[in-house]
């Protein structure tokens, strides 16, 4: 047993679980992840000048390119980026630096030269003249007035734009010029736009033009070979500005919206058609980024951290065991891959048959089997709360079909409903037919607010509904026993099962030990009520009540409740084989229980019923008779072999068990009697350590006192009332009767 401080100090032994916890939640989102990222289909084989084999309607808002549009306002952008050129006044004018300083230095030494060394000499100094300026240079001795009469004829360059072709200067010119201002270092001082050809002159115009400017043939001879063109085209900039324009254009695109039919069967595929369907082909590839995953994942991490780590205890109808997360992981992940693929085979049908979007057709995804299943095997509180995930993921799944999801969310709540107290097998079929008419009343009122106005339009959505409802049914029925093999679950259908009278041990206990079997009913009674008390499973402690003393079958003599007056068995047996003999009944309850395949928390609850108790009866009768001369005595000869109870169903059951043989005992039968009764007890049990390992605590036992002893005072009032009639006296619990169908109040 667990008292509140001892609770709070088992904290620390939770880490491990934490751990496994975080690990199913990590991996689960994982594995959704990977099922909802499979796209749907994206490629559809449509061929131009074809007829279109499928209808394809737009299941979102996207834009188509037109390549057209696109291709104009690039050519326009082009066409609008002006041809650049460079101007620099300095590439003539370092000609002429070049030329006066070899000239004077040519100057120095005039003496010993010749034409053929002065042309080589200047070639050097990157100018070329010919053999006859350097004779005229060597004739005149260099004299300044060369250079005087030469200067003029280079300095009024300065003033005008020279170009190298003219024609396609002017042909540039149409379309617009800029003039970039360069340095003597070759870096842009400024750009300016040039808007006439005032100041344009060819190279060879430049040339003619000297001549008006001196009278000295061979000083414009020398001066032609100093000039060069001073604005060029430069074609490698003027491209990157076009292709840079060209980049900078936006596509020209014309929107799809949802809904809207871009091609239908049997329509011929034009090539504007076959643009469209790309693109949405596209638009579908792309559908699933990051955007997408991230948003997913905050989304169903934040459910699974609440539903699988916070809220476990903190509600007393919801925990769950290392087993319960991953069945629960499981389940989740193989409903997710059922709803992913039927979502795809149903876009394939669709399109297969040539039908428009169906918005009906996501009705028939088996949500609604969630609520069947978990239900059955864990509860109602376990299954809403795993429906709530399922809904969202479904929601992530179909994504803007909202029609379906509000669906499946009425109508799985609405199997909840009818689920609270269906208990038995045939439970979710009958919840599934009693849910038909709401499911009709679902479907027409979505029908009409998607917009289905026809009345065979509403017969569809109706349809739909309801075989959603049937293979919802087919799933649940074919998973439940699935669960109960891999997990070893004992789900309460199959727990409420074992109490039909028509069991075999249940008629054996009831004709080969009577007294056992109403001792029997009366613990099973007691259990229920306690458990439902402390939130501990109740269908649980029912049957274990029920089940308890099933070992008696092999010995019912042996047992008073089953003796006549007058007959005791153990008369001629000694104490030691006596205490054996009732031992048994455990070993012999666990071994009937494992035969007829009950299940292992039945089992449990069978054998450790008595816990490591001692048979106190008989113990002391033979420390009454016991000679320590001649032998030991032990009282561990007198002992069950256990286990203790674990759970709080099997701590139930032990005491249950105790209370109601103590109490029918009890002369007379008084409240007061009945509660001291009690209290002894629950005090011995407690002392004997019988409930050192059971996680229940000082509260849960208290509840549980008061639980027997208002069942205990109402059940023998009658006595109490009456305690010295002759009928009290003979009264009798009613005997069996094969054609009951359950003992829910037989022992009362």
């Amino acid at each position: 047993m667990k008292t509140r401080k001892e609770d709070n100090s088992s904290s620390k032994k939770n880490i491990p679980n934490n751990i496994i916890k975080w690990a199913h939640i990590i991996g689960l989102q994982i594995l959704i992840l990977c099922v909802i990222g499979i796209p749907k289909r994206s490629k559809y084989n449509l061929h131009i000048d074809m007829p279109s084999p499928y209808t394809i309607v737009a299941d979102r808002d996207f834009l188509v390119e037109d390549e057209e549009a696109t291709k104009r306002k690039i050519e326009e952008a082009a066409e609008k980026i002006d041809y650049v050129y460079d101007y620099s006044p300095f590439w003539s004018l370092n000609a002429w630096e070049k030329f006066k300083s070899a000239f004077m230095k040519l100057n120095e030494r005039s003496e010993n030269l010749n034409a053929k060394y002065i042309k080589n000499f200047l070639r050097n100094e990157g100018i070329e003249i010919n053999e006859g300026d350097a004779d005229y240079l060597l004739r005149e001795k260099f004299s300044p007035s060369i250079l005087k009469n030469i200067e003029p004829l280079i300095s009024w360059t300065k003033d005008v734009y020279i170009v190298a072709d003219k024609k396609l200067f002017l042909k540039h010119l149409e379309k617009g010029v800029v003039i970039r201002i360069l340095k003597k270092d070759g870096s842009i001082t400024s750009e300016i736009k040039l808007n006439d050809i005032k100041n344009i002159i060819e190279i060879n115009e430049d040339k003619k033009k000297l001549k008006t400017k001196t009278e000295c043939p061979e000083c414009i001879a020398i001066a032609e070979k100093l000039i060069s063109p001073n604005l060029y085209f430069n074609e490698s900039e003027t491209l990157k500005r076009k292709v840079e324009a060209e980049g900078s254009v936006k596509p020209v695109f014309h929107s799809i919206k949802k809904g809207e039919v871009i091609v239908r069967a049997g329509d011929r595929v034009t090539e504007e058609i076959w643009k469209k369907v790309k693109a949405y082909e596209g638009i579908k590839k792309t559908s699933y980024e990051w955007k997408f995953y991230l948003g997913s994942s905050v989304l169903n991490l934040f459910m699974f951290f609440i539903i699988f780590y916070y809220l476990p205890g903190r509600i007393k109808t919801y925990n769950l065991s290392i087993k319960d997360l991953s069945f629960i992981s499981l389940f989740i992940f193989l409903s997710t891959a059922i709803i992913k693929s039927l979502s795809i085979i149903g876009d394939a049908i669709s399109l297969k048959f040539g039908w428009e979007a169906e918005p009906a057709f996501g009705f028939l995804l088996p949500s609604p089997m969630v609520p069947m299943v978990v239900s059955t095997l864990l509860g109602l509180t376990h299954a809403f709360l795993i429906f709530i995930i399922m809904i969202t993921i479904e929601a992530t799944i179909l994504k803007v079909q909202i029609y379906p999801v509000l669906f499946h969310l009425l109508y799985g709540l609405t199997l909840l409903y009818f689920l609270k107290s269906k208990r038995m097998r045939i439970a979710v079929v009958k919840a599934g037919l009693e849910s038909i008419l709401w499911i009709l009343f679902f479907a027409t009122g979505i029908g009409l607010i998607a917009g289905s106005s026809g009345f065979f339009s509403l017969i569809k959505f109706n349809l739909y509904g309801i075989l959603c409802g049937i293979l919802s049914g087919i799933l649940s029925t074919a998973i439940i026993p699935l669960a109960e093999m891999l997990f070893g679950y004992t789900s309460e259908l199959k727990l409420i099962e074992l109490s039909y009278r028509e069991h075999p041990l249940l008629k054996k206990l009831a004709i080969g030990a009577p007294g056992s079997f109403q001792h029997s009913l009366m613990v099973s009674d007691l259990s229920e009520e306690a458990a439902e008390a402390i939130k501990a499973n109740s269908t649980i402690a029912k049957i274990g009540g029920l089940y308890h003393d099933i070992g008696k079958i092999k010995n019912p003599n042996y047992f008073i409740e089953n003796q006549k007056p007058g007959e005791n068995p153990h008369d001629h047996l000694s104490p030691k084989m006596s205490a054996l003999i009732v031992i048994s009944h455990v070993r012999d309850g666990r071994e009937l229980a494992l035969k007829y395949k009950l299940p292992k928390e039945i089992v449990k609850i069978i054998e450790s019923h008595h816990g490591t108790s001692v048979v106190q009866y008989f113990y002391d009768k033979a420390k009454k008779t016991w000679d320590p001369q001649r032998s030991e005595l032990s009282a561990d000869d007198f002992r069950y072999p256990g286990p203790k109870p674990k759970t709080k169903e099997a701590c139930i059951v032990m005491m249950a068990d105790r209370v109601e043989a103590a109490v029918k005992v009890l002369d007379p039968i008084t409240p007061q009697k009945i509660e001291s009764a009690v209290e002894e007890i629950f005090r011995r049990l407690f002392e004997d350590g019988q409930l050192d390992n059971c996680d229940i605590t000082t509260h849960e036992i208290a509840l549980i006192k008061e639980i027997f002893v208002k069942k205990l005072v109402a059940t023998y009032h009658q006595r109490i009332d009456y305690p010295s009639t002759l009928k009290q006296k003979k009264a009798k619990v009613l005997p069996f009767s094969g054609n009951d169908k359950s003992f829910n109040n037989n022992s009362k």
